[in-house]
């Protein structure tokens, strides 16, 4: 693990203050130790666990993008009942009827480090509950896989508040989840009881490259580091007529239709010269999702420099170009995802240029990250 413990490894910190209570995990199948064993399991062995809560695509990772998982299940592995975070396709939870049976709840999720990712909103909302409730919430932290010290994107208007985006952060946010839980709780009215247990031995300039471990898909749609980089900027075509390559082996870096110039948008995005991005023309045929069985045109989006892409830009020129050269892109009923995965409706409705748009990503992210510099547990040298 090239000497970095996750929360989960570190049981000489998390051991003592959980012992003897009644744990609610949230967590699902990727969030695992070094050994790539369940932190479920790992949890369930060392302490009283009484009930399971998965996010957005279920305890086992299986359930697809937006698919409801409802009702309470049972954990094949440990026997115990297994609630959902996710119980409406909105972030409806049965967490509190979970909390019934528990005194504690623990949190491991494997994030991706972007807004639009959900899990964030999941252990948000299960903290507003705990907050409530008077229940300790404990974080068990991971690296950010896509690095902590990038910071891209204009900050959520909080009138596009969804699941898809709970509170005012940029789309490329730079915190691990234990930060994400410790900003959020400066924010939350009344504050829960927070503890994060920290990682050691990391440092917020490695990406996961660097880590040492084996990928393990953090959702169905997600098969890899490079692939979350590129969602900063292509998960925006969800709420479009282009496919965001979903039903194929690269999701988010191959993006088409059946009516597209391969070609010219190619050569457009090239233009630009992105720092780390080559585009290349593509073609090719979704298995499920929009345009399932046709053969679609498009591109696939290459980093040739993974530190210093600029993936979130990309996916701003891309639709500009989109949406200015090619006559038969449209939102449709998509608007108001489109809308909310912005976290603003002025760019799909022309108030904003992409020029403008990406000066205001720099200058709300820059604030930002001043704002959050005394939450932040991990420094750019690895410490233990």
């Amino acid at each position: 693990m090239n000497g970095i413990l996750c929360g989960i490894d570190r049981a000489d910190l998390w051991l003592p203050l959980l012992r003897g209570k009644r744990i609610c995990v949230l967590t699902h199948a990727p969030a695992t130790d070094g050994n790539y064993v369940r932190s479920a399991d790992v949890l369930t062995r060392s302490l009283h666990v009484t009930v399971l809560c998965g996010p957005e695509h279920g305890l086992d990772g299986l359930a697809g993008p937006g698919e409801s998982v409802d009702g309470v299940s049972r954990d094949s592995s440990t026997g115990l009942p297994v609630y959902s975070l996710y119980c409406d396709g909105e972030g409806g939870s049965s967490l509190s009827d979970a909390l019934k049976l528990a005194d504690a709840a623990v949190c491991d999720f494997s994030d991706i480090g972007s807004r639009f990712y959900t899990y964030i909103w999941s252990m948000y909302d299960a903290m507003q509950l705990c907050a409530e409730r008077g229940i300790p919430f404990y974080v068990l932290d991971r690296p950010n896989p896509i690095g902590g010290v990038r910071c891209e994107g204009p900050l959520l208007d909080p009138r596009f508040a969804s699941f898809v985006g709970r509170y005012p952060i940029p789309v490329r946010h730079g915190l691990t989840l234990g930060e994400a839980a410790l900003f959020f709780n400066e924010h939350i009215t009344p504050s829960c009881e927070l503890t994060v247990i920290p990682v050691s031995g990391w440092s917020r300039t490695q990406e996961f490259e660097e880590t040492g471990r084996a990928w393990i898909n953090p959702s169905p749609g997600m098969p890899g580091p490079d692939c979350a980089r590129i969602y900063t900027g292509t998960c925006f075509l969800e709420g479009t007529n282009i496919s965001e390559g979903r039903g194929t082996t690269r999701p988010f870096e191959m993006i088409g239709a059946p009516f597209l110039d391969s070609e010219a948008v190619a050569r457009a995005l090239n233009s630009y010269r992105i720092a780390g991005i080559q585009a290349r023309p593509c073609r090719f045929r979704p298995a499920f999702g929009k345009y399932e069985g046709e053969v679609c045109s498009g591109i696939q989006i290459l980093l040739t420099d993974r530190r210093e892409a600029g993936c979130f830009e990309a996916g701003i020129r891309l639709l500009d170009i989109l949406r200015n050269e090619v006559r038969e892109f449209e939102y449709g009923d998509r608007a108001s995802h489109f809308d909310h995965l912005m976290g603003t409706d002025r760019f799909r409705l022309g108030q904003e240029t992409a020029d403008e748009f990406l000066v205001r990503g720099r200058e709300e992210s820059f604030e930002f990250r001043k704002s959050v510099e005394d939450i932040l547990l991990y420094k750019e040298e690895a410490h233990r």
